[in-house]
């Protein structure tokens, strides 16, 4: 085993117990929803940036990873648990196993899938890195844009009285 292959499943494996605690419930605030996108998409940008230099066709597949991330995000974002606190508002966030799946499943194709894609030729690593890069952007901020628009009306919907 390499050791760029062991660094990868080491990482793999971190990840999947990262997720598998996406799986309690737990107590969010609006800057902590906010934050990790941010730090994502600062870093994405310039890593991204070299494939939209090539021309049309690559910056239509970035978008698309986008769009599809986004996508892939609110279907995630839909299989929250969300609650709001009674006693002082705040939001309870709880995962479902098939979010952690899904999310598994594109965070293992985007480490070990690299290879398989590099071998066929068709297509630049680099170009599907940044496509999986962009897809996770935007799966990441439509899930948690998702959640707080779910959050916000359930914390509307107990401000009004059940009478009315």
């Amino acid at each position: 085993m390499s050791n760029s292959l062991a660094f990868e499943s080491i990482f793999f494996l971190v990840v999947i117990i990262l997720l598998i605690f996406q799986l309690r419930r737990r107590r969010v605030r609006f800057f902590g929803l906010v934050i990790m996108p941010l730090i994502m998409l600062l870093f994405s940008i310039p890593m991204v940036m070299p494939e939209l230099s090539l021309g049309l066709l690559e910056i239509i597949f970035v978008g698309l990873g986008l769009i599809i991330g986004a996508g892939i995000g609110i279907a995630v974002g839909s299989m929250m648990e969300v609650q709001v606190d009674e006693k002082d508002g705040s939001m309870l966030l709880k995962g479902s196993i098939l979010a952690v799946l899904l999310w598994a499943g594109i965070i293992g194709l985007k480490i070990f899938g690299k290879d398989f894609i590099k071998s066929i030729g068709v297509i630049d690593v680099g170009l599907v890195t940044s496509i999986f890069l962009m897809m996770a952007v935007g799966a990441m901020i439509a899930r948690r844009g998702f959640v707080y628009w779910r959050y916000l009306q359930m914390k509307k919907a107990m401000a009004v009285p059940l009478n009315q």
